[in-house]
């Protein structure tokens, strides 16, 4: 390879590297319904990536205490069956440190997303668990439903739930590689993570923040109705509970683990280095 060649090869690199970076996707956000949404609730700054394909993490998005980032869901272009990983950290650095990660993968052939949060790389062991949302919590939702999407035979996805401490989180993400923690929900549906904090509100999103802005946390119209569901152990399947008339003006909680699509999950794991490797993030 001529040394032109190289440098031509290597200035492409950094490009692709800058227009993937967390920086770039928030500015480019078009509106769209199909976006991954991350609030930090959090009283400390949160550094933010999303990465695909091993391509590196570039510049993080700092998200401030308030602050917001949204991102069009990153298709797979090259049809390799990767999916994203927008990795969350308390410090700059995204690999090596407590790691928290919001994962999604978009199944064109189903018109499928597929969604999870993983501590994988927060280690009790190496890092004390200590990552965004781990210890002190965080709140999902998946879909446009007001009220939570509850899990039967013809509707098992499109969760919304909520956690407030280690042991209630790690019972709804992944903590070790082969842990079912996949949900999943229609392609066009967006994705909403709030850091910190177990009542999300997205009538009202707020405004795409830069890194050094400040904004004020949503907070719910309405008081939250809370409907309590049993926690099972990650390798059990909840029985279907009965589906609730939606009722308006309403926020219900609805907290659970279930096992889906054992098959499409181990297509659909993120790769990032030594875990997490049938995602190929």
């Amino acid at each position: 390879m001529t040394a032109g060649l190289a440098a031509a090869v290597l200035a492409n690199t950094v490009t692709a590297f800058a227009s993937n970076s967390a920086l770039t996707l928030n500015a480019a956000y078009n509106g769209s319904n199909k976006r991954a949404l991350v609030v930090n609730n959090c009283p400390y700054d949160v550094y933010l990536w999303s990465v695909v394909n091993e391509q590196g993490c570039g510049e993080p998005f700092i998200l401030k205490t308030g602050g917001s980032y949204r991102e069009n869901y990153r298709e797979d272009e090259h049809n390799k069956g990767v999916g994203v990983s927008i990795k969350l950290a308390k410090e700059n650095q995204c690999k090596g440190v407590a790691i928290t990660q919001l994962e999604y993968f978009l199944d064109q052939s189903t018109d499928t997303n597929f969604l999870d949060v993983s501590y994988v790389d927060c280690s009790k062991e190496l890092y004390g668990g200590d990552c965004p949302g781990r210890k002190d919590g965080y709140y999902l939702k998946a879909g446009n439903a007001d009220v939570a999407t509850v899990a039967d035979a013809n509707n098992p996805h499109c969760p919304t739930f909520s956690c407030d401490s280690m042991e209630s989180c790690d019972k709804t993400s992944y903590v070790n590689p082969d842990d079912v923690q996949t949900k999943s929900c229609p392609i066009d549906n967006p994705l909403d993570f709030y850091l910190c904090g177990k009542n999300g509100n997205t009538e009202t999103d707020p405004e795409p923040s830069s890194s050094s802005e400040k904004q004020e946390t949503p907070t719910p119209s309405s008081t939250p109705v809370k409907q309590e569901a049993n926690v099972v152990a990650v390798a059990q399947v909840t029985s279907a509970p009965v589906e609730q008339p939606k009722v308006h003006n309403v926020w219900t909680e609805v907290v659970y683990v279930t096992e889906y699509q054992t098959v499409n999950v181990n297509a659909k794991r993120h790769n990032h280095g030594h875990v997490h490797r049938r995602f190929h993030a």
